[in-house]
């Protein structure tokens, strides 16, 4: 099922537990990496 794919897809690059790349979206930033940003 191509749908649910680009579905679960879509819901891991929300996630910001997680760094994704989508070729719509483009690259998301996960929280962990936005905490070591800003402690720099």
């Amino acid at each position: 099922m191509k749908w649910l794919d680009w579905a679960k897809d879509k819901a891991d690059w929300i996630d910001p537990l997680t760094e994704k790349e989508d070729g719509l979206l483009g690259k998301s930033v996960s929280l962990f990496e936005q905490i070591l940003q800003e402690q720099k």
